[in-house]
């Protein structure tokens, strides 16, 4: 039985109900009447003492909910912002109409106290719900958690933060594991990236390497310390040249290590490549990368914000690299930003089929040449391109969830060792999120069973070119003028699509065998030969894959009704065509020609 002289409690002026009443669970069996005067001096005097402290504290690190209970809206993007020396606040952000709204509020300096806003990482816990992580970006030992339908202004979670690099951060959405930074003030090569599970409060560190065929950064550039992350659990972020604005800007992926088992390895580096470089040119105040603290892919883009006092708000076109300044002039410091979204990722390998079968066997791997790829969108209008590195590409797309996103990936003159090469195999295929929607892979080449502008959504054999003409070596030349292209159809993000191509040189030569004898090209006076001029041969021409001619003028090929020269067209076997031939010389007429088909390397 509990026996309070309430009487005296409310002479305090923080005496309420709830005291009360947690009073009386506090000292069940106490009876405070009963003391004598002194004792109940002694006892209560203490004890309003810390009730007082725990009120002050709790009123201090409230959380001031809009239109509670809080329910985080993934089709929308959060902004974490100091908005003045006594309040930070998370707004919600809707890029149609650029305006933001007050998500919560919570007292304090963007820049100190224990449960600062400043940094922010959105994403679901271990049981599904869609949490909101919050910890200071400078030294700390406690992380804020605040979860879909809360509603109390006291009700949020602390978890242990770990020890070091935690600038900035952002949740894999597959896994609930929270992405940490090093330091936004930190050189590129000397960052580290922890890998934080707020379940177990457990978390380990990778450096960085740069991946093979990639230009290592120099200790020049810095690094955002914020991030994207896709649905392989790899990391985006921007590095910059040099500490001042307007500086070079990459996109950069950071490949998370595996086992062989494909399980995430707790141990060694992440490789960084270049994915695309930024156009930041036009952009109001774009700071160097360590002002740039906040990153979120959202919507088919990547968003970033400036910390300085003006607070920009920047949206970038992944692919193409072209930004525009979306808010500027904002109250206070735009800290960071969080979506719960994952990036679309399109990937895929160049193999070279060195025995030209239209399989990739075993021992048979990537081409090392670095190779060009192009995307283009549905309309099939240019989009951007990257280069293979080790074999490898990839595409951080513009794409939001939403049905039937379509891009187009096309193989720009592929060749190996500086030969031109035909396209052998490709992959295609429907790749399930398991919650109904698929990406698909459907690759166009010629095979001989089907028309080949309908394509398939099955990996095959490809044997040699389409037939529309040459591959022009040219940027955004079109598809019309390609080859060797796939289309991609993406549905979800959190699957990663892949679209693989092979490549060979075993195919038809335009020059003579080595069976053929060494009487020489070139007749003496220009009396009969080929083309507008006569050939140089610019090595023997009896070498196994008689490629000794310079060039082949003077030889066109039909191809629907069209004559194209015959020099880099490569032809596809088991079809026919219509050749052309342009004799000159001062004895044209007197002229015959002779032709051979050479096949499997010109024998």
């Amino acid at each position: 039985m509990v026996i309070i002289n309430s009487k005296y409690i409310k002479h305090h002026s923080f005496y309420t109900k709830s005291f009360k009443s947690m009073l009386r669970g506090a000292f069940q069996g106490v009876k405070i009447d009963s003391l004598s005067p002194f004792c109940k001096k002694a006892f209560l005097k203490p004890l309003v003492f810390l009730l007082g402290f725990v009120f002050l504290l709790s009123s201090a690190n409230a959380v001031n909910i809009n239109n509670a209970p809080l329910a985080f809206d993934c089709s929308k993007l959060y902004i974490a912002q100091g908005t003045a020396t006594t309040t930070t606040a998370v707004f919600e952000y809707d890029p149609d109409t650029n305006t933001k709204i007050t998500k919560y509020t919570r007292g304090g300096d963007y820049a100190g106290g224990t449960f600062v806003l400043s940094t922010m990482a959105l994403g679901p816990d271990s049981s599904g719900v869609m949490t909101a992580y919050h910890w200071y970006y400078g030294a700390t030992s406690t992380i804020m958690t605040l979860k879909n339908g809360m509603s109390s202004a006291t009700g949020y979670g602390l978890l242990a933060a770990p020890s070091n690099n935690h600038a900035g951060g952002e949740v894999n959405q597959l896994t609930g594991e929270i992405y940490m930074t090093g330091g936004y003030a930190d050189n590129f090569i000397d960052q580290k990236m922890t890998i934080y599970d707020p379940s177990t409060q457990t978390s380990y560190a990778y450096s960085f390497a740069a991946a093979p065929g990639t230009t290592a950064f120099s200790n020049s550039y810095g690094m955002s310390s914020d991030m994207a992350i896709d649905a392989e659990g790899n990391a985006y972020v921007i590095a910059s040249s040099g500490n001042a604005a307007g500086s070079q800007s990459w996109l950069v992926r950071l490949e998370r290590p595996k086992n062989p088992d494909g399980s995430f390895s707790a141990t060694g580096t992440m490789k960084y490549s270049r994915i695309s470089q930024l156009n930041t040119a036009g952009l109001t105040g774009y700071p160097a990368s360590t002002g740039l603290w906040g990153f979120a892919f959202y919507n088919g883009k990547v968003y970033l914000s400036n910390s300085a006092a003006s607070a920009e708000l920047y949206e970038i076109d992944p692919l193409s690299g072209a930004g525009t300044t979306k808010l500027t002039n904002q109250s206070g410091y735009m800290t960071d930003l969080a979506a719960c979204q994952v990036a679309p990722v399109l990937r895929g390998k160049i193999y070279n089929d060195a025995n030209g079968n239209g399989q990739i066997d075993s021992g048979e791997d990537v081409i090392n040449d670095a190779i060009t790829l192009e995307i283009y969108n549905s309309a099939k209008q240019y989009l951007g391109s990257t280069n293979t590195s080790n074999g490898e590409y990839s595409f951080l797309l513009n794409s939001a969830e939403k049905a039937d996103s379509v891009f187009y990936v096309r193989v720009r003159n592929p060749k190996i060792a500086g030969v031109n090469a035909a396209q052998t195999w490709a992959s295609g295929g429907y790749l399930s999120d398991g919650k109904g929607k698929n990406n698909i892979v459907t690759n166009y080449c010629s095979d001989f069973t089907s028309d080949d502008t309908l394509g398939s959504a099955n990996s095959r054999a490809c044997y040699g070119a389409r037939v529309n003409g040459i591959d022009i070596n040219a940027v955004d030349s079109g598809l019309a003028n390609s080859n060797f292209y796939s289309k991609i159809v993406v549905n979800t993000s959190i699957k990663v699509s892949n679209a693989d191509f092979a490549f060979s040189t075993i195919h038809d030569k335009s020059d003579a065998p080595a069976s053929y004898d060494e009487t020489a090209h070139n007749v003496a006076g220009k009396l009969v030969y080929l083309g507008a001029d006569v050939s140089v041969d610019a090595s023997s021409k009896m070498n196994v894959n008689a490629s000794g001619d310079e060039f082949d003028d003077g030889m066109f090929v039909a191809i629907n009704a069209e004559y194209f020269p015959l020099q880099n067209t490569v032809l596809v076997r088991g079809k026919n065509y219509n050749f052309r031939a342009d004799i000159n010389g001062s004895l044209k007429n007197n002229a015959y020609l002779n032709a051979w088909i050479g096949l499997s390397g010109g024998a």
